[in-house]
């Protein structure tokens, strides 16, 4: 029989770990079969939305943004999951992060000031 330091040691978890899913499995008998039917449903959720953004056509689909990230999820995989757990694999996953837009004053696009930094640039380069 194997300790919890060599079952540890071969699937590359902590002992601890290894002690509470051997004490969680003599409670309940499904309880690895759940945990590994879980683990395989996050690894095709990440799958999934990392094709949905590599294939992301803006002048179709618009622009990327949570909402419909998780929408066409919904539609093409028929997985449902959180705005939260999109942002958490895009961050954690891909590097992907949302930048909140600030609003400008009114003045800043007119004409005249867009002209004034275009000459400034014109004269810094």
């Amino acid at each position: 029989m194997l300790s919890h330091d060599d079952i540890a040691s071969k699937h590359k978890i902590s002992t601890a770990l290894a002690g509470r899913i051997i004490r969680a499995n003599k409670k309940n008998k499904d309880f690895i079969k759940k945990r590994q039917h879980k683990e395989h449903e996050d690894i095709e959720l990440r799958t999934a939305i990392k094709q949905l953004i590599g294939d992301w056509d803006e002048a179709e689909d618009g622009m990327l943004s949570l909402g419909r990230l998780q929408k066409k999820l919904k539609e093409e995989t028929e997985i449902v999951c959180s705005v939260t757990t999109v942002r958490k694999i895009m961050r954690n996953e891909l590097g992907l992060r949302f930048k909140k837009v600030k609003q400008l004053a009114p003045q800043t696009n007119k004409l005249k000031n867009v002209l004034c930094r275009m000459r400034y640039a014109m004269i810094m380069l």
